[in-house]
């Protein structure tokens, strides 16, 4: 087994050892391009900051996502390994791409149709029945495509293809022998037989010629890397396993906690670390199954957390919540780690970057890029992070108190020095001034200086969010599928690519809404 992973409670402890291994798989070829396979492009962006930082370079490294990389991987092995080929950039003559959920919706249809009338297929039948809207072209002509149909075909297409992907033994034993499927689901092992799916190129072929090769290491080939991912799906993990067979794979990997054998785990005294770390924990008993050889960087524990709170609690979680009572508490104000309670998502994002502008000005080493924001509703925040954090209004103003400057007036007039004001809400003496510059017997205050706008980047969005164009092209798909009303029309125009096109300024929309409406 050449499965190795190396396991931090600190992804910073993680970067070092990547880049130690990236040096050590330098070539004699200074073109050549390392593959470090990664969860998210977030991941990809964030990664190419750290390495850079700590090689003082970043070049000639591709970030791969998870599922193409071990698909391409597998493909490059099946075709014999050949000289110059990156298995992880697609293959447009791919075959195997036809079982992605997207293209296989439209092979699903024809199927459907053709089983309609057979045994177990009755409720599919009746449900795609029930929409009798089928406008034929033609005596002879095909028949069209209902909403129904596409629909269900969607979904189904995301059944097929991750039980081909994810259970790829059940899937070809079903293809192989429906009959001996169990009868809830006969009409699906059907449909896999009148797919081809245990003959044809896909997923699931390709992993069955991949676990039958023989262990034969590739001595010549470059390893196989694969960074911050602490969790896998069933068809990565056999799929790492198989590749590990042939190649050398290294896993760096975040643990919260101290990971112990099952047998030696006693009743968890913490529910909650028991149920947040379920993944975790079933991900560490995979490696232990597989034989990895893992190893465990140090990490910080109660007796050396410091005083800091947010330290203490990452103690706390690594040493699986067995801590003697008053470890976690803590005196005075922490800054370490802080709750804040505001009305309303946008509020939230506007103390946010108020904190992240103080953190900032108080440490001068600290940068934007090191600094990620989580949230679980990312298509809520996400809009409102992008517009606050790129606002840059006027500075606030020192707080004076009316009395304080109608006194500090008066003093200007008389030439007397303004009493000291002790009450609350008052300025003191030492307090400093105002700036101004005197020109001729008046004072002009210079401009307030604007709040620098912070850089920020979002991440794990679809294309849809991210390319206004592919968010053109769905809002005019949209537009085939139902009725065209007012505000659905008005809603396209105002699109930026379609104002682009059609030369329409924003001033303009009011009168189009008006137009529409009469």
């Amino acid at each position: 087994m050449a499965l190795f992973v190396v396991r931090s409670t600190h992804v910073e402890s993680l970067v070092g050892e990547l880049c130690k291994l990236l040096v050590k798989q330098q070539t004699a070829d200074p073109f050549a391009t390392v593959p470090i396979v990664v969860g998210s492009r977030f991941m990809d962006r964030w990664l190419r900051h750290q390495i850079a930082t700590e090689t003082q370079v970043c070049a000639g490294v591709a970030f791969p996502l998870v599922k193409p990389a071990l698909e391409g991987a597998a493909r490059w092995i099946e075709a014999g390994c050949p000289q110059g080929a990156h298995f992880w950039e697609p293959d447009a003559d791919d075959t195997a791409q036809l079982w992605e959920a997207d293209h296989l919706a439209f092979r699903l249809i024809p199927a459907l149709r053709k089983l309609a009338g057979e045994s177990g297929f009755e409720d599919v039948t009746a449900y795609l029945a029930a929409e009798d809207a089928r406008a034929v072209a033609g005596e002879d002509g095909p028949k069209t495509i209902t909403h129904r149909e596409l629909a269900f075909a969607g979904q189904l297409a995301e059944v097929v293809a991750r039980l081909a992907y994810e259970r790829s033994d059940e899937a070809l034993a079903w293809a192989k022998e429906p009959n001996k499927v169990p009868l809830p689901h006969h009409w699906l092992a059907r449909l896999l037989k009148e797919l081809e799916l245990a003959t044809s190129e896909n997923p699931a072929t390709r992993y069955r010629t991949l676990k039958a090769r023989k262990a034969a290491r590739l001595a010549s080939t470059a390893p196989l890397m694969l960074f911050g991912v602490s969790t896998l799906s069933a068809g990565e993990r056999v799929r790492i396993a198989a590749l590990s067979r042939v190649l050398d794979v290294h896993l760096f990997t975040m643990s919260a906690t101290v990971p112990k054998p099952r047998e030696s785990e006693p009743a968890h005294a913490n529910p909650v670390l028991a149920s947040l770390g379920a993944a975790s924990a079933e991900f560490t008993r995979w490696l232990a199954e597989e034989g990895a050889t893992v190893r465990d960087l140090p990490g910080l524990t109660l007796d050396d957390a410091g005083n800091g709170l947010l330290h203490r609690v990452q103690a706390w979680i690594r040493e699986n919540g067995a801590a003697t009572p008053g470890a976690l508490s803590t005196t005075g104000h922490d800054p370490s780690l802080s709750f804040h309670a505001e009305f309303g998502p946008l509020r939230q994002v506007e103390v946010l970057r108020d904190e992240l502008l103080a953190l900032f000005a108080k440490d001068k080493h600290l940068e934007p890029r090191d600094v990620l924001v989580l949230t679980p509703a990312l298509d809520v925040y996400a809009p409102l992070v992008a517009a606050v954090f790129a606002q840059q209004p006027l500075a606030e103003p020192e707080t004076v108190d009316a009395t304080a400057a109608e006194t500090t007036a008066q003093a200007g007039k008389t030439g007397r020095k303004p009493k000291d004001k002790t009450a609350a809400g008052k300025r003191t003496a030492e307090a400093p001034e105002p700036p101004s510059v005197a020109v001729g017997e008046q004072t002009k205050t210079p401009a307030r200086p604007r709040v620098p706008a912070i850089p920020v980047a979002i991440g794990d969005l679809g294309l849809r969010r991210t390319s206004p164009v592919a968010e053109t092209l769905c809002a005019m798909l949209n537009l085939c599928v139902e009725r065209v009303t007012a505000p659905l029309l008005l809603e396209f125009i105002s699109l930026e690519p379609v104002r682009r096109r059609l030369d329409v300024q924003v001033e303009e929309l009011g009168e189009i809404r008006t137009l529409i409406g009469d």
